[in-house]
């Protein structure tokens, strides 16, 4: 008889021990996932219309259109102010500022890239540690 409780004192704490283990494991997660709500605030992005959006990885390669506007843009511009006949020397201050506005443009753009890039990083190393907390869980 006195076994038998014995027995039973040990199974129930194993079921004790298991189910501290897996409150660790979710308290883990439920860590992760209040750390990675704060980070992802860093990468946000608010529109034009005050909508916030966060990166999206199909959007990235759209940059590389950003650029291509930005340099046919700036051609166009130095075109039309090389043909423009009645700048009285204002042309070397119009192609300054013309260029030195195009050259901001293609910091934004570079700038806005990283961004992407840093925040996809993290969405990564983020997915892989609650897969990997989450395969504990079910073990």
């Amino acid at each position: 008889m006195f076994t038998e409780v014995l027995d039973e004192i040990k199974k129930d704490t194993e079921t004790i021990i298991d189910n501290t283990d897996e409150m660790l494991v979710e308290k883990k997660i439920a860590r992760l996932d209040r750390d990675w709500d704060v980070e992802r605030e860093n990468f946000r992005f608010t529109g034009d219309d005050g909508v916030v959006y966060y990166p999206d990885p199909n959007v990235i390669p759209s940059n590389v259109f950003n650029y291509i506007f930005l340099i046919v843009g700036w051609l166009i511009f130095m075109i039309i102010i090389s043909t423009v006949e009645n700048t009285e020397g204002l042309a070397p201050l119009f192609i300054f500022i013309g260029t030195l506005v195009f050259i901001l443009m293609g910091v934004s753009f570079h700038f806005d890239k990283m961004k992407k890039e840093r925040y996809l990083i993290a969405k990564q190393e983020y997915d892989q540690k609650r897969k990997s907390l989450l395969s504990e869980l079910k073990k």
